[in-house]
C-alpha cells in the first residue's frame, strides 16, 4: 500500500447530517398532526416525505461506505500507533543527548586576529 498518494475528494454532495434531521423532522410532525395520516394528501405528504428520508439515508450509507480510509484492521492500526510511537520516543532521546552535548567553538575560530584599520570609519 502506497501512503504517498492523497485520496481523490470525496463528493458528499447534497447529503448531510442537518438535512437528515430535517427530512426525519418532517416524517416526525406529518405523523403528529391531530388529524394524522387519515386524509389522501396526508398519505401522500407522509409518502414523499418518508421516500425522501430514505432516499438521503440510502446516499449517506453510500457516501460513508466509500470514504477513504478503513483499509487496515483495528489490530494493525495500533501495531502502526505503537511503531510510530516508538520512533517519536527514540527522536525525543535523541534530542535530549543532542540538547546535553557541548559545542566547543574550533581553534580556528579562537585564533581569529581583529583587523582595526578596517573597522575604523575614514
Amino acid at each position: 500500500m502506497d501512503f504517498t498518494e492523497t485520496p481523490a475528494p470525496v463528493s458528499l454532495g447534497d447529503v448531510s447530517f442537518e438535512g437528515l434531521v430535517e427530512k426525519l423532522l418532517k416524517v416526525l410532525e406529518i405523523t403528529q398532526r391531530s388529524q394524522g395520516s387519515t386524509t389522501p394528501q396526508a398519505k401522500q405528504e407522509l409518502l414523499r416525505s418518508i421516500e425522501g428520508f430514505r432516499d438521503s439515508l440510502k446516499q449517506a450509507k453510500k457516501v460513508a461506505t466509500e470514504l477513504p480510509g478503513g483499509e487496515l484492521l483495528v489490530e494493525e492500526q495500533d501495531g502502526i500507533i505503537v511503531l510510530l510511537e516508538k520512533i517519536r520516543d527514540k527522536k525525543r532521546q535523541q534530542l535530549a543527548v543532542f540538547s546535553q552535548q557541548v559545542v566547543t567553538p574550533t581553534s580556528r575560530f579562537l585564533a581569529m586576529d581583529v583587523d582595526s584599520t578596517a573597522s575604523t570609519p575614514s
